[in-house]
């Protein structure tokens, strides 16, 4: 009814993610202009840096959790997934205390908010707190739960593929250490961020969002 009276609609394509078809409405109509999500000009793609000797050495994208501390200095130390010893892989309940200090925890997803996972890594010593993907698909800023503690220390989440290669750099092998430093990052600004819809339009496959 708009367009018959001559007037253009804008509207925003939805923010299903990178899910092929989808789109929402009226931005997927054929005669609307449909607008993605789209990142800040200080938006920053950070990177954690695997250190060699490590067979996976190199830089692989983390996505910074917005409820935690940000990320001022560099940071480099050894990593050590869960207690160390096979158990708490999700990092749901507490560390003993002070058997993360020097060190960087790293945890699987589920089971409890992201918030307490990176709460847990900080109060038992840690210096930053990696959430690992267990499933395929891209990391993204995870759900403030408001669990105390969540922002003493950065928290970043990985994927899946980057999670499984630590994993394998991680256990009783001396000299592997990872990096976060604030100048290894790419600027966001201007690109689609993960959680907008990406498209076609179902039926008529127009490309949405234009």
């Amino acid at each position: 009814n708009a367009t018959k009276a001559g007037v253009l609609t804008v509207a925003s394509s939805g923010n299903s993610s990178d899910k092929p078809y989808v789109t929402g409405t009226p931005g997927a109509a054929p005669s609307a202009l449909s607008v993605a999500q789209t990142a800040v000009p200080s938006s920053v793609q950070l990177y954690l840096r695997v250190n060699p000797p490590a067979s996976n050495a190199g830089l692989y994208p983390a996505v910074f959790q917005p409820w935690s501390a940000p990320l001022t200095t560099a940071v480099t130390a050894p990593v050590q997934y869960g207690d160390g010893a096979g158990g708490n892989r999700n990092g749901c309940a507490a560390f003993a205390p002070g058997s993360l200090t020097g060190k960087i925890g790293l945890v699987d997803r589920g089971g409890c908010n992201f918030t307490l996972k990176v709460a847990n890594v900080a109060n038992a010593g840690g210096l930053v707190g990696i959430i690992g993907l267990i499933a395929p698909g891209d990391p993204f800023e995870g759900g403030d739960g408001g669990d105390a503690g969540a922002d003493l220390i950065p928290g970043f989440m990985i994927s899946q593929s980057v999670s499984d290669g630590l994993k394998e750099n991680v256990a009783g092998q001396a000299g592997r250490t990872v990096t976060f430093d604030p100048a290894d990052g790419a600027p966001l600004v201007g690109t689609m961020v993960g959680s907008s819809s990406r498209g076609p339009a179902m039926l008529t496959n127009i490309i949405k969002p234009e």
